[in-house]
This record gives C-alpha cells, sequence and structure tokens, in this order.
C-alpha cells in the first residue's frame, strides 16, 4: 500500500461528525441515524435508500421552472421547503469552511442592500437580486446537511445532470445549440458520476466509512470521457467547452499517475506561477489549433463566419476568440469605472451604459444583432449587460460582491489541490468542475443551474478542506489563511 493511501487511511482514523470529514467524534446526523443504539443495517439500508431516491427527485427537477416575480427552479423551492427540517431535526452544525462561505457571501448581500438604498432600486429588482444571494445560500446549506457521503453527492451529481439535460432538450432543437447550453455538460458530468458510483472504494455509502483514493483504472476512463467530450465539442463548434473538457482531461490524465500526481502538487504548492503561465499557455495554444481548423475548413462554413464576425476588434486572433462576441464587456467596465466600490443596484439598469453595448455590437459588425438588442434593451428597461459572475456581482454590489467570487475561486482551487496526492470521489468531481467554472466565472451569468452546481461544488470544497488534519482554531474565519497551506 502507498505511503498516499496510508495517509489518507490515518486522516480518517477518527470517525466524523455529519459525514463530512471532521474529526471531533460522533456528531447530531449520526447520533440521529442511530437514535443513541447500536446501528442495524437493514434501517440503515433503507434510510440510505430514501434519502436517495429523494436527493435524485429534487435534483432531477432542476428542468422544472415556475414563475414567481421571476423564474424559479423547482429543486430551488423543493431545498428551500426541506431546509427547516434538516434544522429542527437534525440540529446540524457547520465546519470552518462553510462558515467561511457564509460569511462571505453575508458580506456580498450586506454590500447589495446598501447599494439598492443608496441608488433607490425598485422592489421588483431588490427582491430578485437579493434572493439571488439568498437561494444561493439556502442551496449550500440544504445540500451540506443533505449529501452527507461521498454516494449522495455522486447521486445528486448525476441527477442534477439528467435534469440540466432534459432541460437543454426541452429549450433548444438545434443539436449544436443542445450540447452548448446543457446537454454537454450534462453527458460529461453524468458519466464522470456513474464512473465514480461504479467505483465503490472511492463511493462509500456510510457517513463513517473513509473516503478511499479512486482506483487509476476508473480515472483513465473518466480522462477518456473528458476527451471524448472535447471532441464531441469541436464537432458542434462549441469552443468554450472543448477547451474547458480538454482541461478536464489533462487533469485526470494526471492523476493516473501517482508519481506525477505528487511532483504536480508540490509544483503548484511552490511554483503557483509557473503553473498559471503553463496554464495560458494551453489555452493560447488551443486557441491557435482552433483557429486553424476553423480558416482550413474542417469546422465548417458557419464555425468560418461566427470567427470572422468575432476577430473584427481584436489585434491578437486568441485574444479575440477568447473575449469576442461578448460586448457586453464593454458596458460592464464602463459601469464598473464609474462606480467600483458601491455599484449600480440589483438589477441595474441604465439605458446609457446599454447604448454602450449596442453600439459596440455595431462596431464589430453585427449591425443586425445591434438592431434586434436595442429592442430588447427597451422592452426590459436597459437592464445593464454583464455575461459574467464577477462582472455581474461587480456591477450590481461593488466591489464586494466581485470579492465572493474570487474567495470561491480561491477555495474551489485550494481544494482541489489538496485532492491532487489522493484524490477521492468528491475530489475527482472538484477536479472536472474546475476548468468550466473558472470560465464561467468570467464569461457566464449566474443562473438557477449555475446556482445548484455552486452550491454543489462548495459541499464537496468542504467536505475536501474537512478531511485534513489542522489545528484547533476560533472562530469562522480562522480557517482563511489554512485553506492554501
Amino acid at each position: 500500500m502507498s505511503r498516499t493511501t496510508l495517509e489518507v487511511y490515518s486522516t480518517w482514523s477518527k470517525p466524523p461528525s455529519l459525514g463530512d470529514g471532521s474529526r471531533d467524534g460522533p456528531g447530531p446526523l449520526a447520533s440521529a441515524a442511530s437514535g443513541g443504539h447500536a446501528r442495524d443495517p437493514v434501517v440503515d439500508g433503507i434510510r440510505e435508500i430514501l434519502a436517495a431516491a429523494f436527493i435524485a427527485v429534487v435534483a432531477v427537477s432542476v428542468c422544472l421552472e415556475v414563475s414567481i416575480g421571476g423564474r424559479l427552479a423547482v429543486a430551488e423551492a423543493l431545498l428551500l421547503l426541506a431546509l427547516p427540517w434538516l434544522v429542527v431535526s437534525l440540529r446540524p452544525q457547520l465546519d470552518r469552511t462553510a462558515w467561511l462561505l457564509l460569511a462571505a457571501a453575508a458580506i456580498w448581500l450586506s454590500a447589495l442592500v446598501l447599494t439598492d438604498l443608496v441608488r433607490g432600486t425598485e422592489f421588483r429588482d431588490f427582491a430578485r437580486g437579493w434572493a439571488r444571494i439568498g437561494f444561493l445560500v439556502v442551496d449550500f446549506l440544504a445540500m451540506y446537511w443533505l449529501l452527507t457521503t461521498p454516494r449522495r453527492f455522486l447521486v445528486w451529481l448525476l441527477a442534477f445532470s439528467v435534469g440540466i439535460g432534459l432541460k437543454a432538450l426541452l429549450l433548444h432543437t438545434d443539436p449544436a445549440t443542445q450540447w452548448k447550453f446543457g446537454l454537454g455538460a450534462s453527458v460529461f458530468f453524468g458519466a464522470v458520476a456513474i464512473v465514480l458510483l461504479l467505483e465503490r472504494r472511492g463511493s462509500p455509502g456510510m457517513a463513517h466509512a473513509p473516503p478511499l483514493p479512486v482506483r487509476t483504472s476508473a480515472v483513465a476512463i473518466l480522462a477518456l470521457v473528458g476527451v471524448a467530450a472535447t471532441v464531441a465539442s469541436l464537432v458542434v463548434n462549441a469552443r468554450s467547452a472543448a477547451a474547458a473538457f480538454a482541461l478536464s482531461a489533462m487533469l485526470l490524465l494526471l492523476c493516473v499517475n501517482e508519481n506525477a500526481r505528487a511532483r504536480a502538487s508540490r509544483l503548484i504548492r511552490r511554483r503557483w506561477g509557473v503553473c498559471l503561465v503553463t496554464v495560458l499557455v494551453f489555452l493560447y495554444g488551443f486557441g491557435r489549433l482552433y483557429i486553424f481548423a476553423t480558416e482550413t475548413g474542417w469546422l465548417g462554413q458557419e464555425a468560418q463566419a461566427r470567427l470572422a464576425l468575432q476577430l473584427l476588434e481584436t489585434q491578437d486572433p486568441v485574444f479575440g476568440l477568447i473575449g469576442g462576441g461578448r460586448g457586453e464587456f464593454f458596458a460592464s467596465l464602463r459601469a464598473i469605472q464609474d462606480a467600483p466600490m458601491i455599484g449600480h443596484g440589483s438589477w441595474a439598469r441604465s439605458a446609457e451604459y446599454y447604448g454602450v453595448y449596442v453600439d459596440t455590437l455595431r462596431r464589430m459588425g453585427a449591425a443586425e444583432m445591434a438592431t434586434i438588442m436595442e429592442y430588447v434593451g427597451r422592452r426590459d428597461g436597459h437592464i445593464l449587460p454583464t455575461h459574467s459572475h464577477v462582472l455581474g456581482a461587480w456591477v450590481e454590489a461593488g466591489i464586494a460582491g466581485a470579492a465572493f467570487w474570487l474567495v470561491a475561486a480561491w477555495m474551489l482551487m485550494a481544494a482541489c489541490i489538496r485532492t491532487l496526492p489522493a484524490p477521492t470521489a468528491i475530489g475527482l468531481v472538484l477536479l472536472c468542475a474546475l476548468p468550466g467554472q473558472l470560465w464561467a466565472l468570467a464569461f457566464s451569468p449566474l443562473g438557477a443551474d449555475g446556482r445548484l452546481f455552486w452550491a454543489l461544488l462548495f459541499v464537496g470544497v468542504c467536505r475536501i478542506q474537512a478531511s485534513n488534519d489542522r489545528p484547533p482554531v476560533v472562530g469562522p474565519f480562522a480557517s482563511a489563511g489554512a485553506l492554501v497551506r
């Protein structure tokens, strides 16, 4: 048995509380499950089946939405209803990482409330803006107390993948559009969940079972899934998805060899700047390869026309490929420049900044799109376009909104670094999600699907961080420095 595996065993030498990997003795979930008596395997099995069924129903319902002053995913409504029961019946606790996330969210919400008061935001707008943050917190807390084992975590991921796949099929008719807006992620993460569920050592069902490292054969299969998803994305001209899947496949290939994992972990910890440059070089090379394949006609005439449109306003074709076609950035950056600290309020509206967006589209040669978006702006009240987690939060709540997502990215990367030496099932899910989520932070708006997926990843981050030995600390903020040790 390898030294790394022995270290994982020793980390779990004491029973966890809440089944999350913390090492402070049996927690309230274990007590509630056993009633203070010896555990009955049959009862535990039935309870686990019922819990898995409930988790699956909630997760797959992401494909359904209701209209309550705005669109609300049924999955979020069910989690909101389940949260009071979880709090009252289980009397659950939170670990330090969870407290840090909640503190960051509280600062974000406070900044948004202050901004709305200063800007005089209308009720319909600030109600939706506050609810967006509130539901992110509700989703995280409910999942934190529901997904107490790796198996439950993977059941949620599988059902959620089915839900977003169904949603893509219901909302879109073009196969390429379906793949880009949900079906690609559904296939990839659904396959990841199935492989890890079948890999029994990587997904124990009991809360007191140690999260053993996943076998090399399963990791290799996941890497092949990433390669297949990359090829499929290139075929349908889903460029951002192709880059994300390619990076995920690279990370998974890195995890196949134990010595490579150990060296990579040490390198990232000590030479993170070199690793960042390596990733940027990879993205630049991937962009050059895509441009070559498109210009030679390998990806079809539609891809050629789209690429030509997005490269009109750039000196470097690769950077134009990344940012091209996103006129929203020009409007967002202008708004941030004018109010960097306090923001413009929930669902910020401005005919001036919206005009910057429309003018940018016209300069890029997209006159027809500019006319359409000009009509949409008049119809919707000139809601300021952002198309980015970070920029959207910054425009609305000021710098505190952007800070939340930077903290989220930092915590996700720190958890991935921790899991590299001996990747577990949850750790591999985080590694697979890392490239796509970092892209989403910069280039995608935050919707209900995004909130639910981020909440799941936050739970995974908490499980990874809690499974590592750390000295006792006082207060929820004390874990901040420990996350990158």
